[in-house]
């Protein structure tokens, strides 16, 4: 059996090894919980009727509804500056992160570049105008626009 040396015992070299073999491991072990964690998360969702695209709607429209709130509270989608200094917001968002976005401009997001890769479509990305929706969150069915008053 060989013995382990302690990290106080390691040169540099072993120790940038050692970092290297950790790091691998622990990105191994990342994507075992993760797939386990998302059996899980579906199983429970079957059981209950649903599917992981049923989920992945409800938060897109919860995000977007958060996005578009007039409130000032300063959840607004960042934007990104243009040529001329303008900024514009993004026009697609990662289901995973939403923190990641892209405006459709310029060089493509790594993390899009990758889904679609994967074979996943474009549209499935966009951000979605806001849903309506009541003080519970739920989301409503939206209501036509009114007709203007004739003169």
């Amino acid at each position: 059996m060989s013995e382990q040396k302690s990290l106080d015992d390691m040169n540099y070299a072993e120790l940038q090894a050692h970092i290297e073999e950790a790091k691998a491991k622990a990105l191994k072990r990342r994507n075992s919980d993760l797939k386990e964690a998302f059996v899980a998360v579906e199983t429970e969702l079957k059981k209950r009727g649903f599917k992981i695209s049923d989920i992945t709607a409800y938060v897109n429209a919860k995000s977007a509804a958060r996005a578009s709130d007039d409130t000032g509270s300063g959840d607004k989608p960042p934007t990104a500056p243009t040529a001329s200094g303008k900024t514009i917001p993004p026009k697609y968002r990662n289901p995973t992160d939403p923190a990641e976005t892209w405006t459709g401009r310029g060089r493509q997001a790594k993390w899009l570049a990758a889904k679609l890769a994967a074979g996943e479509k474009l549209e499935s990305f966009l951000i979605r105008p806001a849903v309506p929706s009541n003080t519970e969150g739920d989301v409503v069915a939206e209501q036509p626009p009114l007709e203007p008053a004739s003169r």
